[in-house]
């Protein structure tokens, strides 16, 4: 009787326990006139106090990512699929909110209303590549969507909140080093799922990140695996300004961090092998024209 009635009271408090971890998760990115007093007050803070909030909000954030996942696997349900498509934006949000309290990121959608408004239910969205806050940014640029990223392997395992909302949220996690067979099979895979669950797939083409912020080559290979399994429009967007903030250093010391985003164009869907490589070279020249204008017109 006792061993049932106190395994009883256990999975009471675990239940209410992730209660209040999921309230927490969906009410904190929601807080903004708090945030906007905070960061009224924070101005005048020193770089170094201001490093050390952010790495321990975001650290304990991420914790409770992790928290919230494991407890519904436990007591719930072993299928935390839906959740993690819920915390990923939420999340993304949160931490962008969060650098721009404490970090000074500025993060501007230069986006047309009637373009976004506009997009198509299912598409891929293709972006240029300058830092891992990328990831975060295309969240936040497409939050009305079930976007799905294609990252490293290396990122399934070791990264609070992080590598569960990749590794349960169903992404791509590709081995860079693994066999060409693999990582057909892997992305066939996952192109299909995009297909049966109505997720939008995000490439970067450039397969690695550009650390001057200049494009690098764009290859096909990606996007071709994914077109492969049902044609469907691509959004092409640009991202700039990550590149400056890409390592620990220029993220935490003083240099400029105005990031930009925008959603470029729509294409339809490619048909075939020759219109998906023409596709791609428009692409490349519509986000290079968007960085050059950037530039121009100062950071």
């Amino acid at each position: 009787m006792s061993t049932n009635y106190g395994h009883k009271n256990y999975h009471t408090c675990a239940v209410v326990s992730t209660e209040l971890a999921g309230l927490l998760l969906t009410t904190l990115p929601k807080i903004g006139k708090l945030r906007l007093l905070l960061l009224t007050l924070n101005r005048g803070a020193p770089l170094v106090i201001n490093a050390i909030m952010f790495i321990v909000t975001t650290a304990c954030y991420l914790l409770l990512i992790d928290f919230r996942i494991l407890f519904q696997r436990i007591f719930w349900s072993p299928s935390v699929e839906p959740l993690a498509n819920s915390i990923g934006p939420q999340a993304a949000h949160w931490i962008l909110a969060n650098a721009r309290l404490f970090m000074g990121i500025q993060l501007k959608n230069e986006t047309a209303k009637n373009l976004f408004n506009g997009l198509p239910p299912r598409f891929i969205a293709l972006t240029n590549h300058q830092s891992l806050f990328d990831i975060l940014i295309v969240f936040d640029l497409f939050y009305k969507f079930d976007i799905r990223f294609v990252a490293k392997s290396t990122l399934k395992n070791g990264f609070p909140g992080v590598s569960q909302v990749l590794r349960f949220g169903r992404h791509a996690l590709i081995d860079r080093k693994g066999s060409a067979r693999k990582t057909f099979e892997h992305m066939s895979s996952f192109a299909r799922r995009c297909v049966s669950k109505g997720y939008c797939p995000a490439i970067f083409p450039e397969g690695t990140r550009s650390r001057t912020g200049d494009l690098g080559t764009f290859h096909p290979a990606g996007l071709r695996m994914i077109l492969d399994q049902g044609t469907v429009p691509v959004v092409v967007a640009a991202l700039d300004g990550g590149y400056r903030i890409a390592t620990v250093r220029d993220f935490f010391g003083p240099g400029s961090k105005k990031l930009k985003m925008k959603i470029l164009q729509v294409f339809p869907p490619p048909q075939g092998k020759e219109d998906t490589k023409q596709l791609l070279e428009k692409a490349k020249g519509l986000i290079d024209q968007q960085l050059i204008a950037w530039r121009q017109s100062g950071p």
